[in-house]
């Protein structure tokens, strides 16, 4: 009996043991994004671009809808408000970031339909959460050939990433140019 209660107070040790040593475990760096939009966004969006820009550099995640489609539509639409998740841990992208989001149907064509940007302070090893407005995009914004380059100068090569605003083209990645 003796043997079974040392195997049994070593089986609880390993257990202890390998619990802490997966609660000393890095948690990912991530960015919960809670996406809605105003009364100006009409078209329904199918594509989500999220670009991260910080210190350490830039990363971009395309997100897609996965609701089911509507009886007049091949895919899915984005159903608002959404939350799109990004880890970022292997990006190495902590502290202050901006956060662009541009919005689009690909579908149909490259045309930014809605954006938003906000700035955040990502906490390394922790989950941030940030809330944000699409806005309908202005007409003639860019899309899949860019609006402009990193000086908003019609004629440029779409940047692959950017920020939103002029430069709306750039931030959706397409090379290009007018």
């Amino acid at each position: 009996m003796r043997s079974s209660s040392r195997l049994l107070t070593a089986g609880w040790a390993l257990a202890g043991l390998l619990a802490s040593a997966a609660g000393c475990a890095d948690s990912p760096t991530e960015l919960a994004v809670y996406a809605s939009t105003d009364a100006t966004v009409t078209a329904p969006i199918t594509s989500i671009l999220v670009t991260v820009t910080g210190a350490q550099g830039t990363t971009s995640r395309v997100f897609q809808s996965l609701s089911a489609p509507g009886a007049d539509a091949d895919i899915p639409a984005f159903h608002f408000p959404t939350v799109l998740d990004l880890k970022l841990t292997r990006d190495g992208i902590s502290g202050p970031v901006q956060v662009d989001l541009a919005a689009s149907d690909p579908t149909i064509d490259g045309t930014v339909l809605a954006t938003a940007s906000a700035p955040a302070t990502l906490a390394a090893n922790k989950t941030t959460s940030l809330v944000v407005v699409l806005t309908a995009a202005p007409p003639g914004a860019g899309g899949a050939g860019g609006a402009g380059g990193a000086g908003g100068d019609p004629g440029a090569v779409g940047g692959a990433g950017g920020g939103v605003g002029d430069d709306v083209g750039g931030a959706a990645g397409g090379a290009g140019g007018v």
